[in-house]
C-alpha cells in the first residue's frame, strides 16, 4: 500500500474533527452557462453551490454532501475528506 493510499484511508477512518474549515479557492472553480447566465459549477453533478458542501483534501474540488453521501454531522468527524476519484488514483499501482 502506498503512503498516499495509506494516508487517505487512515484520514477517512480517524474520525477527528478538523479545527480549520477550508475556504473555496477560485482557481478550482469552473464556469458554465445556465439559463444564459454564467454560473460556477462544482461536484460530480456539475451544479452550482447549494446546501452543504465538502472539499476534497487532495484535488480541492467541492462536492455537495448529498451527492457524495456525506452529511454535515459526518463531516464534523472527518479530518480530511478524499473524493472517489482521488481515492481511486491512490489505489492504482
Amino acid at each position: 500500500m502506498s503512503q498516499r493510499q495509506s494516508q487517505a484511508q487512515s484520514s477517512l477512518a480517524l474520525g477527528s474533527r478538523s479545527s480549520q474549515r477550508k475556504t473555496k479557492r477560485n482557481q478550482y472553480d469552473k464556469n458554465c452557462q445556465v439559463d444564459g447566465q454564467e454560473e460556477t459549477v462544482y461536484c460530480i453533478c456539475r451544479r452550482g453551490e447549494e446546501g452543504f458542501m465538502i472539499q476534497c483534501s487532495d484535488c480541492n474540488e467541492w462536492f455537495h454532501g448529498e451527492c457524495v453521501r456525506v452529511t454535515e454531522q459526518d463531516a464534523d468527524q472527518i479530518e480530511d475528506y478524499f473524493c472517489d476519484t482521488c481515492l481511486e488514483a491512490a489505489v492504482e499501482p
